[in-house]
């Protein structure tokens, strides 16, 4: 194995100093494009560059080859006293009218057959106790400072079956700060106020004391707590069925079941007397309260009694005036 270096320089004093410059073009083996090093000290240079790498493949390179544009390899030995050790580290000071990269990463695939293309892929091992990022990023609290702007899909996981902006493949979990946790959904006028949409997450986050919630216009609509209790900031219409597993508040009352049953009863029977009518009220439980509404008049007859008879069984007790006849009114049973 032969190992090739392009240009070796030396320079000093001057306003562009570079460690080395270099090029080399292998059939086999390990191919370095520069190994550099630049060392500064009271030489006053405008640019010092450790190494400039560019690695360039011809159309026989074989595919089992690997090409690195710059490789950077970083040892410490166990003696060395260092706060900070960087592989590679980009910073970028000052004021620019145009635009500014710390890192820029572009990859254009023609008619490449490559399984894979990575514009940057970060890998990490290292011990449980050890603080590890793949990729850390500060952009600052204030407007337009991005830590991360990505344009496309964002996946975070291992499988994936849709085409959705953002895919998560299992639990996300969003821990809270100085703010609680949650995420807020913009309305169409996408703006940064409360008013400008709705806010689903923690009211409260006071440990043992959460509360749960939906946020919309600046104001909690619904809420429920860690034991359970849901409070309603509003009307609440229900088209279909709502069972609740619990009491539910009604001003200082409480409406522990309630079952609604309309229904026609035909009435004959001997003036001054008494009669009994029976309904179906599926749940109904001995000791349960009814409340029986009308809608239109009943004329002279008397209710003097309705109440839970037995399991499912309504009884109206209606007494007839001087006089016999007919009428015909719903029942309603609450409880």
């Amino acid at each position: 194995m032969e190992a090739t270096q392009g240009l070796s320089t030396n320079l000093s004093n001057s306003s562009y100093a570079t460690g080395v410059t270099g090029s080399t073009n292998l059939l086999q083996g390990i191919g370095v494009g520069v190994a550099g090093r630049v060392f500064a000290s009271s030489v006053a240079s405008a640019m010092a560059i450790g190494g400039d790498f560019q690695a360039t493949t011809l159309n026989n390179t074989n595919g089992n080859i690997e090409i690195i544009g710059v490789n950077t390899y970083l040892s410490s030995s166990s003696n060395t006293v260092s706060s900070v050790g960087h592989g590679v580290k980009t910073r970028i000071i000052g004021n620019f009218s145009q635009f500014v990269y710390g890192n820029s990463v572009q990859i254009t695939l023609g008619n490449t057959n490559t399984a894979v293309a990575y514009g940057g892929h970060f890998s990490i091992n290292a011990p449980v106790s050890t603080q590890a990022f793949g990729v850390y990023a500060y952009g600052g609290e204030n407007a337009n400072q991005h830590a991360a702007w990505l344009n496309g899909r964002v996946r975070i996981g291992t499988t994936f079956n849709s085409a959705d902006m953002l895919e998560v493949g299992g639990v996300g979990r969003f821990r809270h700060s100085t703010q609680n946790a949650g995420i807020w959904f913009n309305n169409q006028t996408n703006g940064i106020n409360a008013t400008d949409g709705a806010f689903i997450g923690m009211e409260t986050a006071t440990a043992n004391s959460e509360r749960f919630g939906v946020k919309l216009g600046d104001d909690w609509k619904f809420t429920v707590s860690r034991s359970g209790v849901a409070n309603v900031n509003g009307s609440l219409s229900v088209t279909d069925t709502l069972q609740v597993g619990g009491s539910i508040g009604v001003g200082s009352g409480t409406l522990s079941k309630h079952i609604r049953i309309e229904t026609t009863m035909g009435f004959i029977y001997a003036a001054n007397n008494f009669t009994t009518l029976t309904v179906t009220a599926t749940g109904a439980a001995v000791g349960d309260n009814v409340i029986l509404n009308f809608i239109q008049d009943i004329g002279p007859l008397i209710v003097s009694q309705v109440w839970v008879s037995a399991a499912n069984t309504v009884s109206v007790k209606l007494y007839n005036q001087p006089y016999g006849c007919k009428q015909q009114f719903p029942n309603e049973y609450a409880s």
